[in-house]
């Protein structure tokens, strides 16, 4: 159990990573504002942009982890928030940008993360069901296809 933390842990670093490189490559046509004036919308601005890769990148690292359900999904995506936040603390605090934390972007693509690790989780436990040949909770037997497959 400690062991499983401390890679989501490790994977939450590297989510990390994956939405710093994100967040250029979306504020590359546009640039940020670098003055006091405009620097909390800019900040805005940035981190809207980066919801959408943000859910991507979650989705797609939740599978890539074998994510098996959607509680699971979500105990990552916390996790993976936690550890997102606090290294965007450690940053704003050391170069004066913790009003990041006041903006909807931040929030945004913060709730991306935990929703993109459910979904992942979700999208994984169809697959893990599928290659057991389980039937889904409400899902029907489907004669001709049974008699066509087998």
């Amino acid at each position: 159990m400690v062991k499983r933390r401390l890679i989501d842990v490790g994977l939450g670093v590297l989510l990390f990573l994956l939405l710093l490189i994100a967040e250029f490559l979306v504020t590359l046509p546009s640039g940020t504002p670098a003055d006091g004036a405009r620097l909390r919308a800019g900040i805005n601005h940035e981190l809207s942009l980066t919801a959408a890769p943000a859910l991507v990148l979650s989705v797609l690292l939740a599978i890539g982890s074998h994510t098996r359900s959607s509680a699971q999904g979500l105990w990552r995506g916390l996790t993976w928030v936690v550890v997102v936040g606090v290294i965007y603390l450690v940053i704003g605090l050391g170069n004066g940008t913790t009003v990041m934390f006041a903006t909807t972007g931040m929030w945004l693509t913060l709730a991306a993360v935990v929703v993109g690790s459910v979904i992942g989780g979700w999208i994984g436990g169809r697959r893990a069901a599928q290659a057991s040949g389980e039937k889904e909770p409400g899902e029907k037997e489907s004669a001709p296809w049974r008699t066509r497959l087998t």
